[in-house]
């Protein structure tokens, strides 16, 4: 769909037949709708401002509608005596020969390529730092899912032997009284005697002395100062950690656990479970017995590397069943009544030290 300009080219929109063209002034091809001007002179089809951009005129080299012509000459087919301006271009510019009325295809014409049009460089640009957000964006969300898979992993490892403490609360405090406690005399074979008397913030706990070759650490702030742990280390390789959270109950990671009973102690709900490749030593690879207790006094885990039957978990058990708090301090731990609302529901069998 074209109209006729007068004195020679064509104006109009490029049609499918001109579509994939190359616009002998820029390079670029003719796409369907595309302002166009067709030469008078040669046919050649430009882009309109392209046309424009060259003087309103043919960018075919020595065409007679060149910017150079008037608009007859562009009109004119046949050389004529106007024509000796083109001429004598022809002869300053070194031409090999003079250009016929009707030229070769503009995709054999051999004049430089003009620079692209500058309206198309900040479209360029504009997409460039899309795609650059997009993949910084990309990039960042994988660093912050790999650092929160870290820092979740590096929690379970730090032993979260229960939920955390409100942040409002402060942590308990690291004093603790040590004293001889009563003779108990053994409870059971390989069961040392618990001489050693802890008074901590809110509980009370019975364990074996030094003389029988037992070491009891001092208390360490963890995990954030929610729990304060305790290493019991025995003589014949025990290891009993007692880890107290003062404002949280005592409860492991449901995928650690792979057993778990009641028991009855002077606590108000106490639970014996098995747990396995648990994330504290010395029990990432192994089973373990993990005593949970829960009273006013917060929680207090004791994780043996034993198990229910061996001399190792007799040992936590017996201190398991000395922890009371500290207004029960004077009474037999071993008297102590189970206290009213303990927790009858976890399992159908239970475990009394039998």
């Amino acid at each position: 769909m074209t109209t006729q300009v007068p004195d020679g080219p064509e104006r109009g929109v490029a049609t499918r037949a001109e579509t994939g063209r190359p616009c002998p002034y820029c390079r670029f091809p003719l796409k369907e709708g595309d302002g166009m001007v067709r030469c008078g002179a040669c046919s050649s089809a430009h882009h309109a401002d392209c046309w424009d951009d060259n003087g309103d005129g043919c960018a075919i080299v020595a065409c007679p509608g060149g910017p150079a012509a008037g608009p007859r000459q562009a009109a004119t087919r046949e050389p004529a005596l106007p024509a000796v301006p083109v001429i004598e271009r022809k002869v300053i510019s070194a031409q090999p020969a003079a250009v016929p009325p009707h030229p070769a295809p503009p995709a054999q014409s051999t004049p430089a390529a003009p620079a692209p049009r500058a309206h198309r460089g900040p479209w360029i640009l504009a997409a460039a730092i899309v795609v650059a957000l997009a993949l910084a964006s990309a990039a960042l969300a994988v660093v912050l899912t790999q650092r929160s898979g870290e820092g979740e992993r590096a929690a379970a490892k730090a032993g979260a032997a229960s939920t955390a403490a409100t942040a409002d609360e402060p942590p308990e405090t690291l004093e603790t009284t040590t004293e001889e406690a009563p003779s108990g005399g053994e409870a059971a074979d390989g069961v040392p005697t618990l001489t050693r008397r802890i008074t901590a913030n809110g509980w009370v706990a019975d364990m074996p002395g030094t003389d029988d070759g037992w070491r009891v650490s001092a208390p360490e702030r963890q995990n954030g100062g929610r729990q304060i742990v305790r290493m019991i280390e025995g003589p014949a390789g025990e290891v009993i950690t007692v880890v107290h959270t003062p404002h949280a109950v005592a409860q492991p990671a449901q995928e650690y656990i792979t057993g778990e009973l009641e028991m009855t102690t002077a606590a108000k709900h106490t639970r014996l479970v098995t747990v396995e490749d648990f994330p504290r030593p010395p029990c990432e690879s192994r089973t373990c017995s993990d005593i949970l207790l829960n009273d006013d006094y917060g929680g207090i885990a004791l994780l043996v590397n034993g198990e229910r039957g061996d001399a190792k978990f007799a040992v936590a058990d017996a201190i398991a069943r000395t922890v009371r708090r500290t207004d029960q301090a004077g009474e037999n731990p071993h008297t102590l009544a189970p206290a009213p609302g303990s927790d009858e529901s976890l399992s159908p069998e239970s475990y009394n030290g039998e």
